[in-house]
C-alpha cells in the first residue's frame, strides 16, 4: 500500500509546537494536587468484567464506524469492509503516535490506495463527511439531553451556536455536490479532472436526502456505545451517574480534542474527563482514576489492533502528482 509522501511545514511546526504546549498545560490541571495512592486505590477496583464489557462496547463503536466509513466511500467507488477496517484503525492508531493528526491522511490513503475510482481529493471530501458529521451528532445529542445535564449556561450557548455553524457548513456542502457534476472525466492517459469536480465528487454520500439520513442515522449509533464504554469504566472505579453523563463525556471529550494536542490526545483527554466529572462532583483522585483508564484502555485496544494490521500490510509512502 502507498501512502502519500508527507512534507511538514513551517505551520505544521508551530500546530505540534502549540499542541505539546496545550498538553503539558492540560496535563498539568489535570494532575495537580493528585494524591497517586488514592488514584491506585480507585485503579484497583477495576474488575475483568468492566474493562471486557467496555471493549464489546468500544468494538461495536468502531463497527458502526467502519459501516458508515465504506458507506461514504461506497458513494464514490468501491471499497471493502476489511479497507474500511484497515483504515479508520490505522488512522487512530498514527493519530496516537504521531503528531500533526497524520492518521486521518493515513486513513484516506488506506482507502485510496485500495480503490483505484477513489482519487486522494474525492477522499479528503469523504473525511470531512465523516468528520462533520461526528460533529453535528455529538452537538445534536447534546440539545437532545440538555434537560438531563449539569452544564453552565454559557457552554450551552456556545454548544448550540457551533450545531448552527455545523448545519449551515453542511448546506453548503450539499449545494456543492450538488452544483458540480460529478461525472469525473479523465484526460491525458488517466490524469484526473478538475479538483473541484473530485472534491464534489467525495460528497456523494450526501447529495441526495435518502443517503443523508443514512450518514446521520448510523453517526447517531456511534454514541450510545460510546457512552456505554465510558459508563462501565466509570463503574470499574466506583463513580455511579446517569447513562446520560456517559452521553455527555464523548461529546466534552470530543470538543476537547479538536484542540491543537500532543500525539494521542494526551493531557487534553484527561482534563475534558475531568471537567465534566467536577461538575458532578466527584472526587478528583476518583475522577482522575476514571480518565486514566478510559483513556489509557482505549490506547491501548487501539495499539494492539493496529499493530496486527500494520503487519497484515505492505507500507511505502510516495509524491503526490
Amino acid at each position: 500500500m502507498r501512502f502519500p509522501e508527507i512534507k511538514f511545514a513551517g505551520r505544521q511546526i508551530f500546530q505540534f509546537l502549540l499542541g505539546l504546549i496545550l498538553s503539558i498545560v492540560f496535563l498539568y490541571l489535570a494532575l495537580k494536587g493528585t494524591d497517586w495512592e488514592m488514584v491506585l486505590h480507585y485503579l484497583k477496583k477495576v474488575r475483568i468484567w468492566n474493562l471486557l464489557i467496555s471493549l464489546f462496547s468500544l468494538l461495536i463503536h468502531f463497527y458502526i464506524r467502519t459501516i458508515r466509513w465504506k458507506f461514504i466511500n461506497g458513494k464514490i467507488g468501491t471499497v471493502t469492509f476489511r479497507t474500511s477496517f484497515t483504515s479508520i484503525m490505522l488512522g487512530y492508531f498514527f493519530n496516537n503516535l504521531l503528531p500533526f493528526r497524520i492518521g486521518e491522511i493515513v486513513k484516506v490513503s488506506v482507502v485510496t490506495g485500495k480503490s483505484k475510482k477513489i482519487s486522494f481529493t474525492s477522499g479528503l471530501a469523504a473525511l470531512i463527511v465523516e468528520r462533520g458529521m461526528d460533529i453535528f451528532t455529538l452537538l445534536l445529542i447534546f440539545t437532545l439531553i440538555l434537560p438531563w445535564i449539569k452544564i453552565s449556561q454559557t457552554i450551552k450557548e456556545k454548544m448550540i451556536f457551533a450545531l448552527y455553524i455545523v448545519i449551515g457548513i453542511f448546506i453548503v456542502l450539499v449545494f456543492l455536490s450538488r452544483k458540480i457534476s460529478t461525472d469525473v472525466s479523465e484526460e491525458n492517459g488517466g490524469i484526473p479532472a478538475g479538483k473541484l469536480k473530485l472534491f464534489a465528487h467525495g460528497l456523494k454520500s450526501i447529495s441526495t436526502f435518502k443517503d443523508f439520513m443514512i450518514v446521520i442515522l448510523l453517526s447517531l449509533l456511534l454514541w450510545p456505545f460510546s457512552a456505554l464504554y465510558y459508563y462501565f469504566l466509570l463503574i470499574g472505579v466506583g463513580i455511579n451517574l446517569p447513562y446520560v453523563v456517559s452521553l455527555l463525556l464523548p461529546i466534552i471529550v470530543g470538543m476537547g480534542i479538536i484542540l491543537p494536542s500532543a500525539p494521542g490526545y494526551i493531557g487534553t483527554y484527561e482534563y475534558f474527563i475531568l471537567l465534566v466529572l467536577n461538575v458532578y462532583h466527584i472526587e478528583h483522585n476518583q475522577a482522575l482514576a476514571a480518565a486514566l483508564v478510559i483513556h489509557f484502555w482505549q490506547y491501548l485496544i487501539i495499539l494492539i489492533i493496529g499493530i496486527i494490521l500494520l503487519m497484515k500490510e505492505s507500507l511505502t509512502f510516495r509524491s503526490r502528482s
